[in-house]
């Protein structure tokens, strides 16, 4: 709720304001602006300029004079004027423009970055990139790219121009039509979400409601002659059916405070609530509370001790085993402005240190309120720096265990992120509807905040429609690349909610089937006379319409026998030494992949030593390789263990000792010492 502003040190300072100098005013301006209260920055820094009513509350420069109570228009700042010399209003109109950027009051920073751009100063070196962003926050896309290439040759810095050059393929990315998706409609929350003055940082709360931070009248006060709309408390709309809910009713106490509270997030069990608070009048005391529930009662709030004094600690949220806190903040450490940490959490609750998430997630704008998806394990959260529409966009991530790294961030696309601020997004368990909070459209209910923030936050609903999700694709023979034609191909839900898909592939090798969103498939394609081969197929993570491709490779069954390479034994002995074992789990992988087959475990030894004891150990050490697959679970019936000594020598005894390198003798000895298995039938 920082955008929410002290109003009532405005209407005290309104009266004596008009007496007061320039140069007094653009002071009250700079301390309300570096406290965060940017409304009423604007409110003083106004009183440098004179305000003309219009559609987009535009207003134009010009000096104050005391000359009986009226106010006079200097013509050197005149709209129909030229770009002004006087330092003083050069400052205020930068100063001004940056007060509504940061209101994200988009139309008039616009218009006061418009103005600025024609007075260049030292003090506010990169105007015309905040001039193209905000161009491109209002939907002006083709303005913005050419603002933004202008800037490119004029940036303070290098990490300045970088942030230009990157807002150019966002421009590019925005007018691009296949980034908006036409499978989903959004939809604004009735008046029993978005009644007052804002509606933000919805989450689901239980099962069977959601909660969410709203300024209205009668919120939670310190003064009871206040009416609350200026402050925010947390509300709870229980889930009636399809959709709808029941009117919102406050959080009990103590949670809700005479100061802002705002996103947050229940523990599975329902016993301990994180949830933001911070106060109306400084927006760096921000920070991330605790309560616990105890007798059905929530105790007393905690601060948390992960927070930093002077940065904003906010918007809290857990994963899925809980084992982790996610939020933003904009304390040192991250990749600038705010970032979004996680904290580890031990099993008996304790939070550790504070660690960021990286500049794959992180930019040197700002990312924030992270939302993390239970069912898929996806990080969700909203950003500026990353490539979108403009102002704050929805992206999605994944973490790869195998790589420890996030992936790519991807953004959600139209309609659910738009030119201005899309924050807050959850998703419901199936993935086709959620909500999210969006300043898109102007307020009608905000009365005099309206002046100062006519884009204040609401939520809205998204519904996606059907979508299809198919896997085509082709069975090919290994050896010939030749399309192999009444293939099987088997589907199959490891979770076993769903039935078998049996498939057969055509003249062309070809199969297709239609799939179901939310299954994990282990996919077979297998034919007489080859071996089977493999691949896994996840939808649980498929969100929108999606064709999946996937072929498949068959090698011929030879006729002789097939190494496995590797098998050891100890000296003398058929006892399978470790590496053996792993070597023989391949072959396990294997036989249960093709569960047709019926093999000969074949075991050999050099031609050194007697005939027949080498026949009884060679059959032994067949039995050990067939003893430990049938306790892996491979059927006895699927296995014959069979030894044959010296019979089936790669390389001859006579050759062998023709051979004049004794390390090569030894080689072909070891080479004869092998172990392999060869098909017998196939079902």
């Amino acid at each position: 709720m920082k955008r929410y502003l002290p109003f009532l040190l405005i209407l005290f300072f309104a009266a004596p304001v008009f007496g007061q100098s320039k140069k007094e005013l653009i002071q009250l301006g700079d301390a309300a602006f570096m406290n965060g209260n940017y409304g009423s920055a604007v409110y003083f820094y106004r009183k440098v300029v004179e305000h003309i009513p219009g559609k987009n509350d535009v207003t134009q420069p010009y000096e104050i004079q005391n000359n009986g109570g009226r106010n006079k228009k200097n013509k050197s700042s005149d709209s129909t004027a030229g770009p002004s010399n006087d330092p003083k209003e050069i400052y205020v109109t930068h100063r001004l423009a940056e007060s509504y950027r940061r209101l994200r009051d988009y139309n008039n920073a616009e218009y006061w970055y418009s103005k600025a751009v024609t007075m260049p100063t030292q003090q506010f070196p990169d105007a015309r990139y905040y001039y193209a962003q905000t161009l491109m926050n209002n939907g002006k896309y083709q303005e913005a790219e050419d603002q933004f290439e202008l800037h490119v040759n004029e940036a303070s810095n290098e990490s300045m121009k970088k942030l230009s050059e990157n807002k150019i393929v966002s421009t590019a990315f925005a007018r691009n039509p296949e980034n908006t998706k036409a499978d989903t409609r959004t939809y604004w929350l009735d008046t029993s979400f978005n009644k007052g003055e804002s509606s933000f940082g919805i989450n689901f709360f239980t099962d069977e409601s959601v909660i969410f931070a709203a300024a209205r009248t009668g919120n939670t006060t310190a003064d009871p002659k206040e009416d609350g709309r200026y402050t925010t408390d947390l509300y709870i709309a229980a889930e009636l059916d399809s959709g709808k809910f029941g009117v919102p009713q406050p959080f009990p106490s103590p949670v809700n405070s005479p100061a802002n509270e705002g996103a947050c997030v229940l523990s599975v069990d329902r016993s301990t609530f994180y949830f933001t608070r911070w106060s109306p009048s400084n927006k760096n005391d921000c920070a991330i509370y605790v309560s616990k529930r105890f007798n059905r009662r929530w105790m007393e709030p905690m601060k948390l001790d992960i927070n930093l004094e002077g940065y904003r600690t906010m918007m809290p949220m857990l994963n899925l085993d809980e084992t982790k806190l996610f939020f933003a903040s904009d304390r040192p450490g991250g990749q600038g402005g705010l970032d979004i940490w996680f904290c580890p959490i031990d099993p008996e609750g304790n939070i550790g240190t504070p660690e960021n998430l990286g500049s794959v997630i992180n930019t040197p704008e700002d990312e924030s309120s992270p939302y993390f998806h239970l069912i898929t394990n996806t990080l969700y959260f909203a950003s500026e720096g990353h490539r979108g529409f403009g102002g704050l966009d929805i992206f999605k991530t994944v973490y790869d265990e195998e790589e420890s790294i996030w992936k790519n961030p991807i953004n959600l696309g139209a309609p659910i992120n738009s030119s201005k601020d899309e924050r807050y997004f959850i998703l419901s368990n199936d993935q086709r509807s959620g909500y999210f909070a969006s300043d898109r459209n102007p307020c009608n209910d905000c009365d005099s905040l309206a002046m100062m923030n006519p884009h204040c936050e609401k939520i809205y609903g998204f519904q996606k429609e059907s979508i299809i999700i198919d896997i085509e694709g082709y069975v090919y023979d290994a050896e010939t690349e030749e399309p192999i034609m009444g293939a099987i191909v088997e589907l199959k839900d490891v979770n076993g909610e769903w039935e078998p898909i049996i498939l057969i592939t055509d003249e062309n090798g070809y199969y297709k089937t239609e799939l179901r969103q939310g299954m994990e498939i282990f996919m077979k394609a297998k034919k007489t006379k080859f071996f089977a081969d493999a691949a896994s197929v996840n939808t649980v993570s498929i969100t929108e319409t999606t064709h999946l491709q996937q072929d498949f490779y068959l090698r011929r069954i030879p006729s002789g026998e097939i190494e496995i390479p590797g098998i050891e034994y100890d000296f003398d002995r058929a006892t399978l030494r470790p590496k053996s074992k792993e070597i023989l789990d391949q072959l396990y992988d294997f036989l249960t992949l093709n569960s047709d087959l019926v093999v000969e475990i074949k075991s050999h030894t050099d031609c050194r030593g007697n005939d027949l004891y080498n026949l009884r150990l060679s059959k032994e050490r067949a039995q050990s390789c067939v003893d430990y697959l049938i306790s892996k679970g491979i059927a006895k019936e699927r296995l014959i263990p069979q030894g044959y000594g010296e019979t089936e020598p790669l390389f001859k005894c006579d050759d062998i000792e023709k051979e004049t390198v004794k390390d090569k003798q030894e080689e072909m000895h070891q080479r004869n010492r092998r172990t392999a298995f060869r098909v017998v039938k196939q079902e």
